[in-house]
């Protein structure tokens, strides 16, 4: 929560937020997100959501609550990723799931396959290609 409060505030302010700066709830934090997408474009990005789902069960329904009734009249463009895939649509994507109905689209990301790095890094050697193939393709090593 603090992190994402601070995010927020350093994005609205052009300035990063105070230490102990946090919106109390996360209803709170997501009403901010609709004042900020009311009238521009905003893209927020929940990335690894099955850590959030986690430490905070009750976050899907949250969520609806706040799309239901401000973010869905906004710009925003909300990404909400996972690579827990089992928990991600039983949490997000089932029927008997809060947010259920609400995604306009569903991406599968597939690993990078090595040959692809060739394709980006064309200068770079094999083992360069390697390093970075570790870093950014397939799974990366925990």
């Amino acid at each position: 929560m603090r992190s994402f409060s601070q995010a927020l505030y350093g994005f609205e302010n052009r300035q990063p937020a105070p230490e102990a700066f946090t919106y109390t709830t996360w209803g709170q934090a997501f009403q901010q997100v609709a004042r900020l997408a009311q009238n521009e474009r905003l893209a927020v990005v929940l990335d690894e959501f099955t850590y959030l789902l986690m430490t905070e069960p009750g976050i899907t329904g949250i969520l609806q609550n706040i799309w239901d009734h401000a973010l869905k009249q906004t710009r925003l463009f909300l990404i909400v990723s996972g690579s827990h895939i089992g928990m991600m649509q039983r949490e997000l994507l089932a029927y008997q799931a809060p947010l259920y109905g609400r995604a306009t689209a569903q991406l599968r990301l597939a690993p990078l396959p090595f040959g692809a790095t060739r394709a980006y890094f064309p200068r770079y050697r094999t083992d360069e290609r390697i390093a970075v193939y570790a870093m950014l393709g397939g799974v990366p090593g925990y």
